[in-house]
């Protein structure tokens, strides 16, 4: 496939340089002409010809399939070019409304030569990675932040803002553009507080080397590649790619000067780090005496909800990080602030009035800006709410590691479920090149455990089965009968004939294509103990590793061509466990052959918090649209089931031997979608719903659907106390919350007993076998469930479809009764009990199939009508400190439950 990586490359040149000169970017037209102009090329040239002017040295090229390439090659550059990115949604804070919000985009930027963003955008274009539309959005985005902080030039400001992306979606692009334009602005002193590894701060010094500073070890790089850099205008900067900040070096590297003598602006990337910190304010404090009035500092706290938030337990002893941001923060009087995470729930619970020896904690209170993501970005919720193919259950994980486990236990060898990811990994490397994706790096991930010891034991086993299957590939892997030959390439024969992907290549081809880079392909470990071969990812040549690590793998670092992951590390805080996640990002290409081999555990939590991101994303526009605040958006998350729950006045119970948990419903839905694997448990829901529907009268229908207006909350009532909940909890030692069944029943059961309002109830029809319900004939709903000893949980957690929350809006001379979920809440008067018999698809993610002794399921699902941010829905109940520091706690220090 080389003829194809050389055609296609030449072709994208053309259209690279197409989409520089045009400002709306290009259409698929452009790419049908480009495509024919080559083949116009191709039938008019001699071969020997061609290939010199596409940029070949090639002269034995065979004759190719011409059609076959070139609509293979119009379909990967029509994904590349022809994406799309809406701009963000912004709330401001209180003071952000009164003062100037529009310094930049009105004066500043139109009377500047804007040097830095002006060259920034440039690069993105000439790399030809973004689409025209996509670089047009980021713009825009960075206008609007960099609106809402200050004017450098102004005397004394103290700004706090938040913005929050998508993980892997391109948060660090947005702040590179951000940083160039506060230099053109006038910012002097620009912070970038990076992750919290060595690995991470180096990754990221790499991006602001080319997108703003354009040298790198004293050679151009980036931006400082393209013409009319000026020397005089490069920004100093006080890190390098192998160093962190620390005083000496700074004072070399700036040679002595001042913010007061120098015009250009000083950047700094430094690791969130104590020392470090430390290291920044003792150098300015050597520089100068009090504060800095003249000079204006912005500080990008990246992935800020990790290590800056306070999480001391007294006011007055804040946590050391978090008190240095915050010193070196008040050394300036011109000062903005802002946090950029894909999980913002700990910075919007900071206290907001908190103040430590005089200075406000990191709380954005004067905006929050959340960013969309580009339409082809490979998301979460793609990944666990979309189509099953991306996710491999893995079941034999003890075979590997006891699910409790610490740092001197014994990994007892690789599983089965291992073996086959890591087959899977070198069949898609194979897939890439055939593919014509020769020059592009590949990654796995192994991620089971946070423990260095357990890293190395790992990293050597899977070192020790890659060399088997290298050892055999090689002297098997090219003759005729290699499987007869090789019971490993008989197993990675049969990881091929599952992996479903699309254009799939022959096995004959695939074995060949695996046989010739097989030996390039290493193991390499990624932690604080690697001194020697590290992962490197050069442009020069393309890197084939199997990357394993923990805590080093995690917020931020990027794995260049990842397609398969291999995780098996939990917990139980949500925000965790989605930056563990590193296979988020941009597929291009290869997006079929992503999988994620992980427990059903893992699957059910990922889908948990991708319902509650989604959530939070919807709140940010709605709150937006309503003029609220940063303040009230904390409020509100606090109150929401998206979020769990936040305690009320925690601050004022501190010492209380009980605390109230409250939980807004507005807005929202609920469902069991937890089932008891009971015939008992299910016999008495049917019966409850019979016994229900018999109690009010005759209803409407509604198409195939039943539909019963204006039911008494006494119904409801009596209802809830009889259906049986799996893990409904019954006391305050059990699980009052429900939250991971999405069916909170104490709430639910308050709201019925305190809201004076009437219901709706609907019976729902599917397109499965006929049932009778009392007198009502239906078809049961069709849903897919997966089994495990106690119940049964339906796939992506959602017993509903899309419009059965708008059946009360149903109108006979509209015909109308489609609105989208939230719509249809804001519309209705009344909570929606919504009723559902499902007969159940058992079908795992093996592909076994489970018989049932009883059907159909009997579930259901309550939406609560109204706008979430109004409170008048919020339920409140009181949980013993006992069971909320056990809920709440972390890892323990010593050991680690994969089951957790």
């Amino acid at each position: 496939m080389k003829e194809y990586e050389v055609i296609k490359n030449y072709i994208l040149a053309m259209l690279i340089s197409k989409k520089k000169n045009n400002e709306q970017g290009l259409v698929s037209s452009d790419i049908e002409n480009e495509i024919s102009n080559v083949k116009d090329l191709w039938e008019k040239l001699d071969h020997e010809l061609f290939y010199r002017i596409v940029g070949s040295s090639e002269k034995d090229f065979v004759d190719f399939p011409l059609d076959d390439y070139f609509e293979k090659m119009k379909r990967e550059f029509e994904e590349q070019f022809n994406v799309r990115l809406e701009k963000g949604v912004l709330i401001q804070g209180e003071n952000s409304q009164k003062r100037d919000t529009s310094w930049w985009t009105n004066r500043v930027k139109q009377e500047g030569d804007n040097y830095y963003s002006g060259r920034n955008l440039k690069y993105l274009k000439e790399q030809g990675s973004l689409s025209i539309p996509v670089i047009q959005t980021i713009n825009i985005d960075t206008d609007n932040i960099l609106d809402n902080i200050e004017n450098p030039k102004t005397e004394s400001f103290d700004i706090h803002g938040m913005v929050v992306g998508h993980v892997q979606s391109g948060k660090t692009g947005n702040y590179s553009n951000l940083i160039c334009k506060a230099a053109d602005a006038g910012y002097k002193f620009i912070v970038v507080v990076a992750g919290g590894t060595n690995i991470l701060r180096s990754q990221t010094q790499e991006r602001i080397n080319n997108d703003f500073i354009g040298f790198s070890g004293g050679s151009k790089v980036g931006v400082g590649l393209l013409a009319g850099y000026e020397n005089t205008r490069k920004p100093v900067s006080l890190t390098t790619l192998d160093a962190d900040f620390n005083k000496a070096d700074a004072i070399k590297a700036s040679q002595g000067l001042s913010f007061d003598t120098i015009s250009t602006p000083v950047v700094l990337v430094i690791k969130k780090n104590t020392t470090t910190l430390t290291n920044v304010i003792n150098w300015l404090a050597s520089q100068y005496r009090g504060e800095i009035t003249e000079h204006a500092i912005l500080m990008i706290d990246d992935e800020s909800d990790y290590a800056s938030i306070d999480t001391s337990k007294e006011e007055d002893d804040p946590s050391t990080i978090n008190r240095k941001l915050r010193k070196l923060l008040s050394i300036f009087t011109r000062k903005s602030y802002i946090a950029y995470t894909a999980t913002p729930y700990a910075n919007v619970f900071i206290d907001d009035e908190a103040k430590h020896e005089e200075e406000k904690d990191l709380f954005p209170e004067d905006f929050i800006y959340a960013l969309d993501v580009p339409s082809n970005y490979f998301g979460a919720e793609k990944i666990f709410l979309g189509e099953d193919r991306y996710l491999i259950s893995v079941n034999d994980y003890k075979d590997l590691l006891p699910s409790k486990h610490n740092k001197h236990s014994i990994v007892i060898g690789l599983s089965k479920s291992l073996k086959e990811a890591i087959h899977t990994y070198l069949i898609n490397i194979a897939i890439r090149h055939l593919r014509g994706q020769v020059s592009n790096h590949n990654s796995m991930l192994i991620h089971i455990s946070r423990f260095t010891n357990i890293h190395k034991q790992i990293s050597i086993l899977v070192d020790e089965y890659l060399e088997l299957i290298q050892n055999d590939l090689y002297s098997y892997g090219r003759v005729e009968n290699a499987l007869e030959k090789s019971s490993l390439i008989a197993d990675i024969f049969l990881t091929y004939s599952s992996h479903n992907v699309n254009d799939k290549p022959s096995w004959i081809s695939l074995l060949n294509e695996l046989s010739g880079f097989i030996k390039r392909v290493v193991v390499r470990e990624v932690h604080g103990e690697v001194k020697e071969n590290k992962l490197e990812y050069i442009k020069s040549k393309p890197t084939y590793a199997i990357v394993v690590g923990g805590q080093s793998l995690s917020r931020g670092f990027t794995l260049e061509g990842l397609t398969v992951s291999y995780f098996l590390r939990n917990t139980k805080f949500y925000d965790t466990l989605m930056q563990m996640g590193r296979w988020f990002g941009y597929r291009v290409g290869y997006e079929d052959l992503c999988r994620i081999y992980t427990t059903p555990k893992i699957i059910n939590n990922f889908s948990e918090i991708i319902s509650a991101t989604n959530e939070l994303f919807i709140d940010f526009g709605r709150m937006s649209n309503l003029n609220k605040t940063p303040k009230e958006f904390g409020l509100c998350v606090k109150e929401s089931p998206g979020s769990a729950l936040q305690i009320t006045a925690k601050n004022k119970q501190k010492n209380a031997d009980s605390v109230i948990l409250d939980l807004n419903l507005d807005g929202r839905i609920v469902e069991t979608s937890w089932i008891k694997n009971s015939i008992d448990s299910n016999n008495n829901n049917i019966i409850t719903f019979q016994e229900l529907i018999k109690s009010i009268g005759i209803p409407e229908n509604v198409g195939k659907q039943y539909l019963w207006r204006d039911v008494s909350r006494s119904k409801i009532q009596k209802f809830l106390n009889k259906f049986e909940i799996f893990n409904a909890g019954s006391s305050e030692d059990d699980n009052p919350l429900s939250i991971i069944s999405k069916m909170p029943t104490w709430f639910v059961k308050k709201y019925a007993e305190e809201k004076d309002t009437l219901w709706d109830i609907a019976l729902y029809s599917g397109n499965g076998e006929e049932f009778i319900l009392n007198d009502y004939k239906i078809k049961l709903q069709e849903r897919k469930f997966d089994l495990y000893e106690n119940y049964f949980e339906v796939r992506s957690r959602q017993v509903s479809s899309g419009n059965a929350e708008s059946l009360p809006l149903y109108n006979l001379s509209l015909q109308k009764s489609i609105y989208k979920r939230k719509e249809a809440r804001l519309l209705r008067k009344k909570p929606l009990l919504m009723l559902h018999l499902i007969e159940p698809n058992f079908e795992s993610r093996e592909k076994s199939v489970v018989s049932l002794k009883f059907t159909p399921l009997a579930a259901f699902g309550i939406s609560f009508h109204g706008e979430p941010s109004s409170g008048t829905g919020t339920m409140s109940i009181k949980v013993n400190t006992v069971w909320l520091r056990n809920y709440y706690q972390g890892l323990n220090d010593d050991y680690e439950d994969l089951e957790q």
